[in-house]
């Protein structure tokens, strides 16, 4: 009768958390996104805060001193690298006109003509709009354009601006108070489950941050390729590109759409030789083959314990499920799950019903 009472508040406890966690879910449903971020960043963060803790430095004094030295960092990189991206940004924005002219001028006759050769020549060329031929009907009505998207911009400022600026804010507490947080957590685990809990959540937080670094190793070594290879190649913005391809790296071949778009637009719109095309396309697919073959399989494969192909595949699921979010985490849910697998079968391996002798 006991063992039932116990079983029965067992389950309304379960009950009555879960809905609480739904419940705080939604309320903080606005600052969800900043909140999530800097416990991520204080997650990944904490060690080294601990590290230096156990050698007699003081939390709070590390933390304004982080703080301190990264505004520092800030404003050094904006004093001497801001003004050569701004000067590779102008080449990229002065390249948008010729971009247009190629477009409007001479690809899109190019793809009709082979329409035509394809279909039929009783196919008519439509004519090409210009965008200067129908930026004089949007100026019929400037009034009811400007207040009408002013009242949508705003919301979408407010809605974005609000949590981004919460974000540092939320890291600052988590990394200071996170030791709190942890023992409060630790707290809520029943004393009977915690050795074995205890042992699960420390083989998925080194698994965490293995995937972590190596997912932050990768972006840097593809952003020093990338960048060091464009303007090997000749390649007008090359650094940029580079840079902007290798940090793009984050998301599972994000990498490819953003830098082979960006390349091309490059290209075409500088009327580029031969010798550099094909000198930027063979670096392209040199680092591809080089991150795909080499690179990843031998940082997070080796530290998830992953197959390359398991990795392919989950990134392909996880895009098809939850869109851009799904890609992002892919790696990271594939290699906690991993985790989950090993463990539920070490479990399995350990009952009575792997064990037994007797058949059914």
């Amino acid at each position: 009768m006991r063992e039932d009472v116990q079983r029965f508040q067992s389950y309304v406890f379960l009950c009555v958390f879960f809905v609480t966690f739904i419940v705080t879910i939604l309320f903080f449903k606005f600052v969800l996104t900043p909140l999530i971020a800097a416990l991520v960043l204080a997650y990944l963060i904490n060690p080294v805060m601990e590290k230096l803790e156990a050698r007699g430095f003081k939390r709070l004094t590390l933390l304004l001193m982080g703080v301190f030295f990264l505004m520092l960092l800030l404003f050094l990189v904006l004093w001497f690298l801001l003004p050569i991206l701004f000067q590779e940004i102008e080449i990229l924005f002065n390249s948008l006109p010729n971009f247009m002219i190629f477009i409007q001028s001479n690809l899109i006759p190019k793809v009709y003509n082979f329409v035509k050769q394809v279909v039929g020549p009783a196919i008519k060329l439509p004519q090409v709009i210009h965008l200067s031929d129908i930026v004089p009907d949007f100026l019929d009505k400037p009034l009811n354009i400007f207040l009408g998207s002013v009242r949508r911009s705003t919301q979408i400022l407010l809605s974005w601006s609000v949590p981004t600026f919460l974000a540092p804010f939320f890291f600052f507490l988590f990394v200071k108070d996170f030791q709190h947080i942890r023992r409060l957590l630790e707290d809520v685990i029943p004393p009977l489950y915690r050795v074995g809990i205890f042992r699960f959540l420390t083989h998925i937080d080194n698994t965490l941050r293995s995937v972590v670094k190596g997912q932050l190793l990768i972006v840097l070594i593809l952003s020093l390729l990338y960048s060091t290879a464009f303007a090997v190649a000749g390649l007008p913005a090359g650094v940029v590109i580079g840079l902007i391809t290798g940090v793009a790296r984050l998301v599972p071949f994000l990498d490819v759409l953003i830098g082979g778009s960006l390349c091309f637009f490059v290209l075409v719109t500088n009327a580029s030789p031969f010798g550099v095309i094909m000198s930027v396309i063979i670096s392209f697919i040199a680092i591809q083959l080089f991150d795909g073959l080499f690179l990843t399989p031998r940082i997070i494969g080796h530290v998830a314990g992953l197959h390359p192909f398991l990795l392919i595949v989950s990134v392909l699921c996880f895009g098809d499920w939850f869109g851009f979010y799904g890609v992002l985490l892919a790696i990271p849910t594939t290699a906690v799950a991993n985790v989950v697998i090993q463990s539920m079968f070490e479990v399995y391996k350990k009952s009575d019903f792997y064990n037994s002798n007797k058949a059914f």
